[in-house]
């Protein structure tokens, strides 16, 4: 939990001087590329093997860590979790992206993760 609190503020860091980052965060279903209903044990194994594919840090294992964390995040099940998956990868990448361009674009969607993963959280909490 430490960490996916530490990768949120990250992200969230790396937007800290670029404010038009911060604007209303975009449908989550575009942040995460559709929606899913997948039962609560595909969400883990997902959520599973995105973990093991990040502790690998190698930049392919990162990308797939950031799609299967998406996929997750894709279902209200795993959401917030993936979500903060997702951040986390992104701003592995953008912080070794060369392409300055290319390093903005992967930190706004860090950024749009980070978001999604608030409004997923106060989403689930209102569920409850």
């Amino acid at each position: 939990m430490i960490a996916a609190r530490a990768a949120a503020a990250v992200a969230l860091g790396l937007a800290s001087g670029c404010a038009p980052a911060l604007r209303t965060p975009p449908d989550l279903a575009d942040v995460v590329g559709g929606t899913s209903d997948a039962r609560p044990e595909v969400v883990d194994r997902l959520l599973d093997e995105a973990g093991a594919a990040w502790d690998e840090r190698t930049e392919a294992s990162v990308r797939r860590a950031e799609r299967l964390s998406l996929d997750a995040a894709a279902s209200p099940h795993g959401r917030v979790r993936g979500l903060v998956g997702a951040t986390r990868a992104r701003v592995w990448l953008a912080e070794r992206a060369p392409d300055p361009e290319r390093r903005r674009e992967i930190a706004a969607g860090a950024v749009a993760a980070a978001q999604g993963s608030r409004w997923g959280a106060r989403s689930s909490s209102a569920r409850r």
